[in-house]
């Protein structure tokens, strides 16, 4: 337990100290992992000044609809116990996406909540 919870604040000041050097250099910082929400969910809020979406490659595709900047978007995915690839897009004014996060994630075990904010040109995860 003592062992766990030193490794534990090693790894939250490693990440705050990357985050430092991320910031300093210029970087939008996204997280290595998304918000744990409710098991099985998915939330976004679309918060920057670009449109969001959620894609799940691993289920052929299928996405969420596509979030206007201050919209929401919520779904409780069927209980697959596996893990999946997700990816989190913005779209230019243009209509083209671009790709924000990539990440593995057993749903089942954890849900996602993020917030997709900033702007086309330097796009932020909260979360």
């Amino acid at each position: 337990m003592r062992v766990e919870r030193t490794i534990r604040r090693t790894l939250g000041r490693l990440t705050a100290v990357v985050a430092m050097v991320a910031v300093l250099l210029g970087v939008a910082v996204a997280p290595a992992s998304a918000s744990d929400y409710f098991p099985d969910y998915v939330s976004i809020k679309a918060s920057g000044n670009y449109s969001a979406e959620v894609v799940f490659p691993d289920r052929g595709g299928y996405s969420s609809t596509v979030v206007a900047p201050g919209g929401t978007w919520t779904k409780k995915m069927s209980n697959l116990n596996y893990t999946e690839t997700i990816e989190f897009y913005g779209y230019y004014s243009s209509g083209q996406t671009f790709l924000i996060l990539r990440l593995q994630r057993n749903l089942h075990s954890r849900g996602i909540l993020l917030g997709l904010g900033g702007t086309t040109a330097r796009p932020v995860v909260q979360g």
